[in-house]
């Protein structure tokens, strides 16, 4: 497998970190196509917020505009990271979740040290045993 042409063997071994890398990245992109949930597509790595993370775009603009752009229907799947997140638009369906089924969503994927700020302890931040 390996020849005498040590750069080869480094291209062939950067080639297929890179390939793993890559599918590393994407392989939880398909999860909103699968589910029919209409989403935004995503680049890897960075997923959804590529604008966030590079600083020119607030969370609150990106949401914006995925709201207005997806007006029609009742929720959305984007991707934070490799990470598929499903944002509910409609009024109604955010209300059941926040009212009747809260319960159901024990962690809510913030993290919050109680001990340093103690005012953060409260329903939207507690985990699950808590």
């Amino acid at each position: 497998m390996f020849t005498d042409n040590w750069w080869i063997n480094i291209i062939t071994a950067c080639t297929i970190i890179v390939t793993f890398a890559y599918y590393f990245c994407v392989s939880t992109f398909k999860k909103w196509e699968k589910l029919s949930v209409p989403y935004i597509k995503s680049i890897p790595l960075f997923g959804n917020f590529l604008k966030g993370a590079l600083g020119r775009e607030h969370n609150l603009e990106f949401y914006s505009k995925i709201y207005h752009k997806f007006a029609g229907h009742k929720y959305v799947g984007v991707h934070q990271m490799r990470t598929p997140l499903l944002l509910i638009i409609d009024p109604e369906i955010i209300n059941n979740v926040l009212i009747k089924i809260f319960s159901s969503f024990p962690d809510r994927s913030f993290y919050s040290d109680f001990k340093e700020n103690p005012l953060s302890n409260n329903l939207f931040l507690m985990e699950n045993p808590q």
